[in-house]
């Protein structure tokens, strides 16, 4: 089967996430996804990068 050249993003069970959202490229669906899931910066001067949510989206190329 032949593949678009845009990529869409899925979560770890394979469902299609953020359907509005289709992408000219790999690297602009992980830009959407860490502006969706922006490093947060504690009052401790430590931060949380979000890596347990990102871990549960992939970035793959969409069928046609």
């Amino acid at each position: 089967m032949k593949k678009s050249d845009k990529f869409i993003i899925v979560d770890e069970f394979d469902n299609h996430c953020f359907s509005a959202h289709e992408f000219d490229s790999y690297e602009d669906g992980w830009e959407f996804l860490y502006v969706k899931f922006p490093v947060l910066y504690n009052s401790d001067g430590t931060q949380d990068d979000q890596e347990g949510e990102l871990d549960s989206y992939f970035v793959i190329e969409k069928d046609k």
